[in-house]
């Protein structure tokens, strides 16, 4: 929308920070923290009417963060694993003991019941009561040793909000008193009760359920190597878009070169009975266009050799991941005229936006399923069954999950997790780059994973593209919105975007560095094939195109190198995050573990940098790329750096998760001044929601936000202007919790230019 020129005034904006003021932490009182990780088995309830429905991202953040402050290490327990029985069974005594069965790895358990009800309009405003219920016990008690009940009253701007709403502004009321009830808890334990077993802590410190996969590898097997040519069918290696004749016997061949890398485990392409034809231009090898998801793809190879890539892999202590296509079948597939009313007949999706187009249109033509149906249903998962059954697979890689309904996803999940067992894995493609989404999907799926969508677009704006490093430091700072980060599954790359050398420009300094990143930071890392060879592809086909086992490999060095440390310090695999050091172009963050410390300095300027960190001055540390050194840091332009340190050598203070009040002190000539930004604190982006500024005594605007010790926020300013909002010019804005700046604030906004 186009404003019209401004008139009655001149709009310039001058803003100066004057202080970042701490005023403390938001608590009233010292909170209790336990000396050693202690598990606590955690399981969120919101009932609504008869059903439970979906918990807010906002109020599972918040819980989780009274515990971590108190040394308590979270495992959420699954809404699908206690979901039927608390349908039928209301007395949260009986629920209470339904999860403590559910918690017999955790040292405490814990059980938040919510529900939220509407009272009355209030000054034009909606009154809202959100009554809440905690009960805590020690594990292996079925009766809670501790219980506690209270309301939060919630005013709501809007008449179309309802109870997820009023439970997500009832969040940080809610956290404050489960906090004050878990001190009291604490303080009449006998805390050498709570020791946590060595059988524990792998539970905790590892990646959930997909403890034993670790780093991926994506092989699209028609693209991969050719191992038996009797199976090829019509192909054309001169054309991008035909068949190459890669098949699984290929794959077995070449399984040598990616255990050598130090990957885990196999992702690989759909190979199960598929369109061949081309549509047009675009072909079909790619293997997304499936017919018949119970029976294999002649071309890719038997079930005998699937079987046989299975046990050459185990013989390599290495898993498999399947793709399975569940939202559609190929074009002109029998299934349309077999059973036609198995599909929804929408036609494709013009709106994509709208939530119901995009669960039961067509994408891009594509017959959409209609998995809502029982016979849809049970065809999908006697498939998936059966393919389980068959191969004993470490899960499934769950293709284009926002165009299949959420209720599917929850059925489907839990009812996998029967067929598969515990720590099956469930992978879903959650196509979307706003982590709150990702949060969401995971307890709106029921999903074990999800890919790291926010962080990819962070990396390729960041290492790629030059944009500000706060841009990915925010991002992970909004790893306080996931119970767990450590079940996101990160990538460079993959088969539906550019691949990372062309993203980068062909500049092998940036490659070098991203993938040094990706392959250190928290997640699952996930790797292209041909990554290490530097493969380029800025579109499709070109990025699909063939292994080249001829080529250089000019990055496979680098990723066995960071793997290999991977699996031996444990640090990188778990360690949490604290920034310490933030500019445009370079970012320092410590991860902290058990027994270690990595300290990782990025460098995306131009010349060399020697960042400080007094806490390992004259400390031994090893420098993944150099060797045990004492040396100060310096890092070279264009690149990541990685040292392991000792945690017992450092001089270094114990992080905190605490809250504070940090206040923001501007001068304006307008008090229609917002500041709004990424997560809950900045009002997820929506200035509705955004941080109102306060006229001060002194003439200033004060802008108050609840951050996180040491978080990074990413912001604007937004204008409001009649109906409209107007946006500020320019790039996003970083504010370091931890830091005290005094860098001028010039936000401009140009008339005609809206958000």
């Amino acid at each position: 929308m186009v404003l019209e020129q401004f008139s009655g005034r001149s709009w310039r904006w001058a803003l100066l920070v004057f202080a970042l003021l701490w005023s403390g932490c938001l608590k009233t009182q010292p909170t209790r923290r336990l000396q050693q990780e202690t598990p606590i088995a955690v399981a969120i309830v919101h009932d609504k009417g008869n059903v439970l429905a979906s918990v807010p991202t906002a109020l599972e953040t918040s819980v989780r963060d009274v515990l971590v402050e108190r040394n308590l290490v979270p495992r959420a327990i699954a809404q699908p694993s206690f979901e039927a029985v608390f349908q039928r069974k209301r007395a949260s005594r009986d629920r209470f003991e339904s999860v403590s069965a559910l918690a017999a790895d955790a040292s405490l358990t814990l059980l938040v019941e919510t529900r939220a009800q509407y009272y009355s309009q209030l000054n034009g405003r909606y009154r809202w009561t959100v009554y809440v219920k905690l009960s805590m016990a020690k594990a292996g008690e079925t009766t809670a040793g501790n219980t506690a009940s209270f309301t939060v009253p919630v005013l709501l701007t809007f008449d179309h909000q309802r109870e997820k709403e009023a439970l997500a502004n009832a969040a940080t009321a809610i956290a404050n008193k489960l906090g004050k009830e878990i001190d009291d808890f604490i303080a009449g334990l006998d805390l050498a009760t709570l020791a946590v077993t060595d059988d524990a802590k792998s539970a905790t410190s590892d990646t959930g359920s997909m403890s034993d996969v670790g780093p991926m590898y994506f092989v699209m097997l028609d693209r991969f190597h050719n191992g038996r040519s009797e199976n090829d069918g019509a192909i054309d290696l001169a054309d991008p878009q035909a068949f190459h004749g890669g098949d699984i016997a290929g794959l077995i061949e070449k399984l040598d070169h990616i255990a050598s890398l130090g990957f885990k485990t196999i992702w690989l392409s759909p190979v199960f009975s598929m369109r061949t034809e081309k549509i047009g231009e675009h072909g079909a090898f790619h293997g997304y266009w499936t017919e018949d998801v119970r029976m294999l793809e002649s071309r890719f190879g038997t079930t005998e050799e699937l079987v046989a890539l299975r046990d050459e892999l185990e013989k390599r202590g290495m898993n498999l991941v399947l793709d399975m296509v569940l939202n559609h079948v190929g074009y002109d597939t029998k299934l349309v005229t077999e059973h036609p009313d198995w599909f929804h007949h929408n036609g494709d999706i013009k709106k994509w936006d709208d939530a119901v187009q995009m669960t039961t249109f067509d994408v891009h033509g594509l017959p959409d399923l209609a998995q809502e149906k029982d016979a849809v249903y049970e065809f999908l998962l006697s498939a998936s069954a059966h393919w389980i059954e068959v191969l004993q697979p470490a899960g499934f890689r769950l293709d284009a999950v926002k165009h299949v309904g959420n209720p599917f996803w929850q059925r489907y999940t839990e009812d996998l997790g029967v067929h598969a067992g515990e720590g099956f894995a469930t992978i879903g493609e959650l196509y979307n780059g706003d982590p709150k989404v990702i949060a969401e999907g995971f307890t709106d799926g029921g999903f074990s994973h999800l890919f790291d969508f926010p962080l990819y677009f962070s990396m390729k704006d960041t290492f790629c593209k030059g944009q500000h490093l706060g841009r990915l430091a925010a991002t992970l700072s909004l790893d306080s919105l996931y119970a767990d980060a450590n079940r996101l599954v990160t990538f460079a790359d993959n088969h539906d975007v550019p691949r990372v050398w062309s993203a980068c420009g062909g500049e092998e300094r940036r490659v070098r560095a991203l993938l040094t990143f990706l392959l250190t930071a928290r997640g699952i890392p996930t790797v292209n094939y041909g990554t290490e060879l530097g493969l380029p592809g800025a579109g499709e086909p070109e990025n699909r195109r063939d292994m080249d086992f001829n080529a250089d490999a000019r990055f496979a060095s680098l990723i066995r190198t960071l793997l290999t440390a991977r699996k031996t310090h444990e640090v990188l695999r778990n360690g949490q995050a604290r920034p310490l050091h933030l500019s445009s172009d370079r970012y320092l963050y410590l991860r902290e573990g058990r027994e270690e410390s990595a300290l990782i300095a990025i460098n995306l300027g131009e010349t060399s940098w020697a960042p400080e960190f007094p806490a390992a001055k004259g400390v031994s540390g090893l420098d993944l790329f150099g060797g045990p050194t004492t040396s100060d840091l310096a890092v070279a332009p264009l690149s990541v750096s990685v040292r392991i340190y000792k945690n017992a050598d450092l001089n270094m203070e114990s992080s905190t998760n605490d809250l504070r009040k940090v206040t923001l002190r501007v001068q304006a000539d307008s008090e229609n001044l917002r500041l709004v930004g990424a997560g809950p604190s900045f009002g997820d982006w929506d200035p509705s929601r955004g941080v109102v500024g306060k006229r001060q005594d002194d003439g200033l605007i004060a802008f108050t936000i609840a951050m996180r010790a040491n978080e990074i926020g990413v912001f604007k300013f937004v204008r409001e202007a009649g109906a409209q909002q107007q946006w500020e010019d320019g790039g996003n804005r970083y504010l370091f919790a931890r830091a005290v700046s005094g860098t001028p604030l010039r936000p401009t906004f140009t008339a005609g230019e809206t958000k």
